[in-house]
């Protein structure tokens, strides 16, 4: 399987790429993000939430494991947080809701990996700046992204 590297010099590449995401991926859809602590998922899906027009603050939820945000036209974004799961809450073994937009933190942690949409690994780049990231997808998450 090949992978494709996006670096991300800063936090308004963050954005855009959220942004990009937002123009692309339709409801239903499942977003599996990974990468260490710190590396930008909860950054992500942020910019993700604002582009696709939810005006709510969001934060990780590392321990209510899934926040939902109310988006234009009845749609709604799901964000999980899988870090401190031994396995897949049950929830997330539907496809979602054809109105529902699932991002995954730690998808690693038990979806499966053909059910996503999108897959997004971040990964910090000290090298280049404190908030730069490199981001590492697919071949099909790639081509969905038109890079």
């Amino acid at each position: 399987m090949s992978f494709f590297t996006l670096r991300l010099k800063d936090v308004d590449d963050t954005r855009a790429l959220a942004e990009r995401v937002a123009k692309v991926v339709r409801c239903p859809a499942q977003i599996a993000l990974n990468g260490e602590l710190g590396s930008g998922k909860t950054a992500f899906v942020r910019f993700l939430a604002q582009a696709l027009g939810s005006s709510e603050p969001v934060s990780s939820p590392t321990f209510s494991l899934e926040h939902r945000y109310l988006l234009p036209e009845g749609r709604i974004l799901q964000h999980w947080d899988l870090y401190r799961c031994r396995e897949l809450p049950p929830e997330l073994a539907e496809a979602p809701a054809a109105n529902e937009m699932r991002v995954i933190e730690w998808a690693s942690r038990g979806l499966d990996p053909a059910q996503a949409t999108l897959h997004l690994e971040f990964e910090l780049n000290p090298n280049a700046g404190a908030s730069a990231r490199l981001v590492h997808m697919d071949q099909r998450s790639r081509e969905l992204l038109g890079l």
